[in-house]
């Protein structure tokens, strides 16, 4: 474990992250065609096997300056010929800004290795080693093509041996989850209750904590003279967020106050010890400007730990 408690340190400490090399990103497109082309033509060399992946992984590829530049949707086979060997592969996004998926797979087909994924693009760097239900990693971010890519994947335990493989797919996906409205935070603005951001019933509002600091506050306007049941859900993990989050639940007298207490607060999704996304339900009595704060349960940030924050109030009826 600790190597892994490292990996988790470096999110927050750039200065521990290896430096990513200038690179023309036009010309890599052209570089991952050729990587294509060499790797048919080693298939071909085989005798007319086919290999077990259109991408085999090429050695020495340890860190960003020998990073195998890789064309998307293909899957790429490796193996672990060191203890702690990092794999490292570079690649380019295709449109300026969209979704990017980084799958690995080692428990679910039979392979020893207890794999860490790690995404890395410019500052922005996101850490996975389980899904729900696997500790196979993943990893669904938003991204740009302003700057080129890097995913690298290795045995966190630092495993070798024939039957520690893997395998990796980086693809192109849409946006794993629905939302009405964009959190607005280009200078922090709502990383106090004064700044909170206004939502309501209905709401669905996708949010990034860019940074170890980054908090996330909203304003809620909930109706007087009634009982309403308060429903608050992260979508984050469960659809690929590196986002381990937290929510709070604040009464209107922290708007007066910031060291107004908390009412309520979740870490985790109810019933479920590998679902990292919390969902937050409380009953309120008395109405007005509740205050939702959303912030990482851990140290570390980037543009890739995003969430939805859904809203939901209904009017309790006796």
């Amino acid at each position: 474990m600790m190597l892994f408690s490292l990996a988790f340190a470096c999110t927050g400490c750039l200065s521990c992250q290896p430096s990513i090399p200038s690179t023309n990103v036009d010309s890599l497109s052209d570089t991952n065609q050729d990587t294509a082309e060499d790797t048919a033509e080693d298939t071909a060399d085989t005798g007319g096997i086919e290999a077990p992946c259109p991408i085999i992984e090429v050695e020495p590829n340890n860190n960003y300056d020998e990073a195998q530049f890789v064309i998307l949707e293909n899957w790429i086979c490796g193996d672990a010929n060191e203890e702690f060997d990092l794999d490292n592969y570079g690649f380019t996004f295709p449109e300026e800004e969209g979704w990017i998926k980084v799958w690995g797979r080692g428990q679910d087909i039979g392979s020893t290795a207890d794999l860490i994924l790690t995404l890395d693009q410019d500052i922005n760097t996101a850490i996975s080693v389980s899904q729900i239900g696997t500790t196979d990693p993943l990893i669904i971010a938003p991204v740009t093509n302003e700057d080129a890519l890097y995913a690298t994947i290795y045995d966190q335990y630092g495993g070798i041996g024939d039957q520690n493989f893997y395998e990796l797919m980086i693809s192109q996906v849409k946006a794993p989850v629905e939302y009405n409205q964009v959190e607005d935070d280009e200078f922090g603005e709502n990383n106090a209750p004064a700044g909170a951001i206004e939502v309501s019933n209905g709401t669905r509002v996708f949010g990034q904590t860019s940074t170890n600091s980054d908090t996330d506050w909203y304003r809620i306007s909930i109706p007087e003279g009634q009982t309403t049941n308060l429903v608050l859900s992260i979508e984050a993990f469960a659809y690929g967020s590196p986002l381990d989050s937290i929510i709070y639940l604040y009464p209107p007298e922290v708007f007066e106050s910031s060291e107004t207490p908390y009412t309520a607060v979740r870490n985790n999704a109810y019933g479920s010890a590998t679902n990292l996304d919390p969902t937050l339900r409380h009953t309120v009595d008395n109405g007005g400007e509740w205050a939702v704060l959303v912030k990482s349960n851990l140290t570390g940030g980037s543009d890739f730990h995003w969430y939805v924050l859904d809203i939901q109030l209904e009017e309790v009826v006796e």
